[in-house]
């Protein structure tokens, strides 16, 4: 089976993004009334947004290795089935 090189790619970019939204995320562990307040969820905002963006990069990419595996898989078929029905 013949693997595209862009396909090779993509666990890169899958495993970069997800270095990347584990480092951009601002998680704390105390849990209580009062503990979040408006200003600290407003000063990590730009951060929690770059890692949901790099949530969705990696879904993306993940989706197209699926999308490239499953179109060379019905590709070969297709190749398979067309040289058994020509005369030989």
């Amino acid at each position: 089976m013949h693997v595209p090189v862009v396909l090779l790619l993509v666990p890169l970019v899958a495993g970069v993004c997800w270095v990347g939204q584990d480092a951009l995320q601002q998680m704390y562990t105390k849990d209580a009334p009062g503990a979040v307040r408006a200003d600290i969820v407003r000063d990590h905002l730009a951060l929690n947004y770059g890692s949901v963006a790099c949530q969705v990069v990696m879904g993306i990419a993940l989706l197209f290795s699926l999308a490239v595996l499953a179109w060379n898989a019905v590709r070969e078929t297709l190749d398979t089935a067309e040289a058994e029905l020509e005369p030989a």
